[in-house]
């Protein structure tokens, strides 16, 4: 009995690894899966340019919060230079 179910289980795992390599994916149980090919999704990119702080929506404390990496990324958004400190990054874009 032990022998069998040995069998059985290399049997399975050999139909696995044929369903695997197959072209179309046939699953050890025999079912086949179809691939399916969607139509290519078509959108618009539009370039926006973040400057939220002419709209007040970034305080002086939620600068003070953000990374430097941010600071310097929505400096560059803004067009300013992105030398210098922290500080000198958030007066920057305060005064911007």
């Amino acid at each position: 009995m032990a022998n069998a179910a040995k069998r059985m289980k290399e049997k399975k795992a050999a139909q696995l690894a044929e369903a695997i390599k197959s072209k179309k994916l046939k699953l050890a149980l025999g079912e086949v899966v179809e691939e399916v090919i969607s139509a290519p999704v078509v959108g618009v990119v539009t370039d926006v340019v973040v400057d939220d702080v002419d709209d007040g929506e970034y305080t002086e404390d939620e600068l003070n919060d953000m990374l430097k990496a941010d600071l310097i990324e929505l400096a560059e958004s803004l067009g300013l230079d992105t030398d210098g400190k922290r500080e000198v990054l958030i007066d920057r874009i305060l005064t911007a």
